[in-house]
């Protein structure tokens, strides 16, 4: 038995998703030379990085939807393929490209069903019904059971649950201060350090591990052939996008790394 965290990030805003919804209130108020011009065509020319969650990541995530509504800006840091891309990616003609909005409108329904709560409290409530269980518990509960642990998340008490949305927005991100209710609490209990110590995600450096150590295995698994073969996706969009991401033109780790799981899973279960 194990205990978790999960469930401390969506309650209590501990995401920079949420601090970027208020980065974008204030990016909405600068004159549209800057908004919509000069700031978009710098950010656009950050060199790439490979390190997890590398500045021009972000920059170029939250230009993309800084100025569109908080869900669609929400949206727009979530998705790996947004509805542009899905629509190159996905082969036309087939019947396999409709509905490829269909994960924004998950994300609308939610967040229709908070109508008259602070923005904040709904773009959290949104990450709790779909992006929580869908993702996170999944993976963990996936991960830990294979390895016969069984993990146990205490924010996710209900009583913790219900209680955490009748807190005032500001104490959860107080400015840009995530999870502030939470640290208040912990200053006498925790170290300095601890309680104001960087983020710490459990990405793992897959943009790099995609140019080296699963290089061959990109180019088996999402060669031409064998995604012409799957006749689900554009071979050539995915091609391109191998390429890009090889010749550091953008960091496409995301999206590889998705169609690389599909395609394992595709000849797995499908073949």
């Amino acid at each position: 038995m194990a205990l978790g965290g999960d469930g401390g990030d969506e309650l209590f805003a501990g995401y920079e998703t949420y601090s970027a919804y208020v980065y974008a209130n204030l990016y909405k108020r600068l004159p549209g030379v800057l908004s919509r011009g000069i700031i978009p065509r710098v950010v656009s020319r950050l060199p790439v990085s490979l390190d997890r969650v590398s500045f021009d990541y972000k920059a170029k995530r939250f230009v993309k939807g800084a100025l569109l509504s908080p869900l669609e800006g929400h949206y727009r840091w979530k998705v790996i393929f947004d509805e542009d891309a899905k629509r190159d990616l996905c082969c036309q003609g087939s019947g396999r490209d409709s509905g490829i909005d269909d994960s924004f409108e998950v994300m609308r329904g939610y967040y229709e069903e908070t109508e008259g709560m602070d923005t904040l409290s709904r773009l959290q409530y949104v990450d709790f019904k779909a992006y929580l269980p869908d993702d996170i518990l999944t993976k963990v509960d996936r991960m830990s059971m294979a390895n016969s642990l069984e993990v146990r998340p205490p924010f996710l008490d209900h009583n913790v649950a219900e209680y955490s949305f009748r807190i005032p927005a500001n104490l959860r991100l107080h400015g840009f201060k995530k999870k502030h209710i939470l640290k208040r609490i912990m200053q006498d209990r925790l170290p300095q350090k601890v309680l104001h110590g960087k983020k710490r995600g459990f990405n793992v450096p897959v943009p790099k591990w995609l140019l080296n150590e699963l290089h061959d295995a990109v180019h088996d698994l999402l060669s031409v052939e064998k995604i012409r073969k799957q006749g689900f996706f554009n071979a050539d969009y995915v091609k391109r996008m191998v390429e890009d991401h090889e010749k550091l033109r953008a960091d496409f780790s995301r999206n590889i790394w998705g169609l690389l799981i599909f395609t394992l899973w595709h000849d797995r279960w499908m073949n």
